[in-house]
């Protein structure tokens, strides 16, 4: 079916990013999936960034939501630019969109340290976790905060074209594995990838949200890159109204699940979108309907039930 910007009084409204965004193409895939295997009629709905989605399973505007972690994290529990707690739950978890530095090649930035006396792009207004990971870096490595320009962009063209004429020395890059903007810049030799040590990686991480964890961009995931990267990360959520009817849930999730492949074809990074992965290091709990689905595929056990019963029952006090 060919999605549309306004729903039908009975088709569920999956909520996402900007048309020609990456979460765009991806629930235009899931939303011709379900409706070739499930017969659930859906609407794609290009709601904007990760939080508006959010905010829109709130005032109950979608059903579903593409979103990252963070933001159904922060959303969840209240924090943030949410002032009071959405009511939502997990379907699913799928790939990982790195937060990592990025030098102007040339820079002498080969650490850190080299950011004092810098210009640097640190935060972007639609991703707070990036100044999040921004100040505590500056905390662990006990830089001189007053000694570092630290500037905001809006989106990732703005961002790496500053680094193109050199008003900037670095960037904190939001992006996936094998991303095509990075991957030109690495090759028109714009930029560098900045190497911080894992234990270093780790020090920062400790000050931050569980929902930032620690991945690895592996050598050659860009070609010429010759080593390891460690990265600060966030997951890629399918996220529900918390209300939304359990069978609803349930055939949405079994039919995304048992046809991973076909939703692959539609964009490469589904691939990721796998029960198994769902399953592993979890931070927000999941709806009845997708735990019945686990339930009868045998993944769902006692450990699982508790950690669930414990992400339902804390709540984070600001």
């Amino acid at each position: 079916m060919v999605a549309c910007d306004t729903p039908d009084q009975d088709a569920i409204r999956i909520g996402t990013s900007s048309i020609g965004s990456s979460y765009y193409t991806l629930a235009v895939a899931a939303s011709e999936i379900v409706h070739e295997y499930a017969q659930i009629n859906s609407t794609v709905q290009a709601v904007g960034g990760s939080a508006p989605n959010i905010f829109a399973l709130g005032n109950e505007r979608i059903d579903f939501a593409i979103a990252n972690s963070f933001a159904a994290y922060s959303g969840f529990h209240g924090l943030n630019e949410f002032v009071s707690p959405v009511d939502l739950r997990i379907v699913m978890k799928g790939q990982v969109t790195h937060r990592h530095f990025l030098t102007r090649k040339g820079s002498g930035i080969t650490s850190p340290y080299d950011f004092v006396g810098r210009t640097i792009v640190g935060e972007r207004p639609s991703n707070p976790d990036m100044r999040m990971i921004m100040d505590s870096l500056i905390s662990i490595y006990q830089l001189p905060k007053d000694q570092i320009n630290i500037v905001s962009t809006t989106n990732s063209s703005e961002a790496l074209k500053a680094l193109q004429v050199g008003s900037v020395d670095a960037v904190l890059f939001p992006f996936s594995n094998r991303n095509a903007l990075v991957q030109q810049a690495l090759n028109n030799e714009i930029v560098e990838l900045l190497y911080i040590p894992e234990n270093k990686r780790d020090e920062i991480l400790g000050n931050l949200p569980k929902t930032i964890h620690g991945s690895t961009i592996k050598k050659q995931t860009f070609l010429n890159q010759e080593k390891d990267i460690p990265t600060f990360s966030i997951d890629t959520l399918l996220a529900v109204r918390a209300d939304l009817e359990d069978e609803m849930v349930y055939e949405v999730a079994k039919t995304l699940f048992d046809h991973n492949q076909e939703l692959a074809v539609y964009i490469g990074s589904a691939t990721e979108w796998t029960a198994e992965g769902t399953l592993k290091n979890f931070s927000l709990p999941f709806h009845d309907g997708v735990i019945r689905y686990f339930r009868e595929t045998g993944l769902w056990n006692a450990k699982l039930e508790n950690d669930q019963a414990m992400l339902l029952n804390t709540k984070i006090v600001k």
